[in-house]
């Protein structure tokens, strides 16, 4: 075998290696953050009261939530407990929302154990989902946080 082929296939087998290994610690990465709970948190500059006039009646998201996101709610007026978590800390406020997938819940308990590898798809789908699920939340806190505590001084 000719010397300049082995270079080649060595670089190409070091290749694979490396892109078998990012492409495992990336999944690794993933199923961390799905796993942390599903729960989106943020510490906004302003007092309680003001942040809850921010977040208190669905038909007020609009001025601070992205187009296109729309909002739903199951009901009309003012957010109820459990909606949302306001935590007073001292002149801020944390604010703590949780968020659901009852699809992928509910395809959970099916479980029809049609083999491993039909669960190995349905994890990874179900930690991709979780995880977008997540940094959306996390992305509308963060535009919660902008409206309320108002654009930075130059």
């Amino acid at each position: 075998m000719p010397t300049a082929l082995k270079w080649v296939l060595g670089i190409l087998g070091v290749a694979v290696v490396v892109v078998c290994f990012a492409a495992w610690y990336g999944y690794r990465a993933l199923q961390n953050f799905a796993q942390t709970g599903p729960n989106a948190a943020v510490v906004i500059g302003a007092p309680a009261s003001r942040v809850f006039a921010s977040i208190a009646v669905a038909d007020s998201m609009t001025e601070w939530r992205s187009e296109g996101l729309g909002i739903r709610s199951s009901r009309r007026g003012v957010l109820q407990v459990g909606d949302t978590s306001l935590v007073s800390r001292g002149d801020s406020t944390g604010v703590v929302t949780t968020f659901t997938a009852p699809v992928l819940d509910s395809l959970r308990r099916r479980g029809d154990g049609t083999g491993k590898a039909t669960n190995a798809v349905m994890g990874f789908a179900s930690n991709m989902m979780i995880a977008a699920l997540r940094v959306m939340s996390q992305q509308e806190l963060k535009q919660l946080k902008g409206h309320v505590e108002g654009p930075l001084p130059n």
